[in-house]
């Protein structure tokens, strides 16, 4: 099987993996590189950053801060063709086209990740508590994609998701409804910040992978900007920018703040 996905070659009986694998130096290398990145980008880019959360909070979004920041602008925003190449298209192995990669050891940081339904996202860690039947999540976002973000009509739908934080009593969304591409305050400064970071890693990833035999420009850059990432989630949390909500260290506040890690994401551009 990791033949035939393209992971794996054999030679005379004996394997070879296709993928990078960085040892334990070369990964404390790397985490060194991305830290002294993430130190230098983010004076450029905390300004816009700051009036960034400053609209959120003036779209009434403040609870949603922390997920919007790492779940949109950090780990899906940057991800299109015009700021960096998404992982999935980055190479085709035959059976599969994206990315992999090992790193020796993983981050002393929490697991955070992004799950995608269709226009709704949830952010996640590995602590968290309160997680919503994959079957009712995703009713909830097909009836988002079809009513475009608007008020929920359908009682089964509304009984579906009810005490979750996703709806009020009189079934309006309660989670922020992004609009990608539609040129509003968010939109353009989740662009701005975008265009800054990801010039800076092209640029960074022209010497930087040839140092770590990466061929690829796309594959080197998706490897260096993951682990910028966690770097730039460091900063933003250490300054106190942003703050990781109760729900996800993994307190009990109970399930109607599974909204707090939840969002929409609407692209005008598709309309």
């Amino acid at each position: 099987m990791l033949e035939v996905g393209d992971l794996l070659m054999c030679n005379n009986e004996h394997y070879t993996t296709k993928i990078h694998i960085f040892g334990k130096s070369e990964t404390q290398q790397i985490r060194r590189q991305s830290k002294d990145f993430a130190d230098c980008i983010f004076p450029k880019i905390e300004p816009k950053i700051r009036r960034l959360v400053g609209a959120f909070d003036e779209a009434r979004y403040s609870q949603q801060t922390y997920s919007l920041i790492f779940s949109y602008l950090l780990d899906n925003y940057i991800w299109e063709d015009e700021f960096l190449s998404s992982p999935r298209s980055c190479e085709n192995h035959g059976t599969w086209s994206g990315a992999y990669w090992a790193m020796f050891e993983s981050r002393n940081h929490d697991k955070i990740g992004t799950n995608g339904y269709g226009p709704v996202k949830q952010n996640w860690t590995d602590n968290l508590g309160y997680w919503m039947s994959m079957t009712k999540i995703i009713t909830f976002a097909r009836e988002v994609a079809a009513n475009g973000g608007k008020r929920i009509v359908k009682q089964e739908f509304i009984d579906a998701v009810a005490g979750w934080g996703l709806t009020d009593e009189n079934s309006n969304i309660l989670i922020p409804v992004i609009y990608r591409n539609n040129n509003d305050k968010i939109d353009l400064l989740c662009r701005d910040i975008t265009t800054d970071l990801s010039h800076a890693v092209k640029k960074h990833c022209i010497s930087w992978g040839k140092a770590h035999n990466i061929a690829s420009q796309q594959l080197s850059q998706v490897i260096f900007y993951h682990e910028v990432m966690w770097d730039l989630l460091d900063i933003l949390e250490s300054k106190g920018i942003i703050s990781m909500p109760a729900i996800l260290k993994g307190e009990e506040v109970g399930k109607e703040h599974f909204g707090d890690i939840c969002f929409i994401v609407l692209d005008s551009a598709a309309e």
